[in-house]
């Protein structure tokens, strides 16, 4: 699923208590993925929902892990990078 792919964008909503994210970053930590690029909270009918990009392929085993301490999770895609933009 990952096949030249090298950037993963997820998005996830967890319950509003407290240790909730902590939860998800510690599965990332756990598996040893980065998720660092960047991480947008939103508060949608009182579900904190966050819309990430992953600097490396979350394959289809790290998404199962991530569904176990999220109450939702959709994969929005998983591009290459974009090192250089002419316009």
């Amino acid at each position: 699923m990952c096949e030249g792919a090298e950037v993963t964008d997820p998005f996830f909503y967890i319950e509003d208590r407290p240790g909730a994210l902590k939860d998800v970053f510690e599965v990332f930590h756990k598996e040893n993925k980065s998720q660092k690029a960047r991480i947008a909270p939103r508060q949608v009918q009182k579900k904190c929902v966050f819309f990430t990009e992953a600097e490396e392929c979350l394959d289809d085993t790290f998404i199962e892990k991530l569904k176990e301490v999220t109450e939702y999770v959709k994969v929005t895609g998983r591009f290459r990078k974009i090192e250089f933009l002419a316009v």
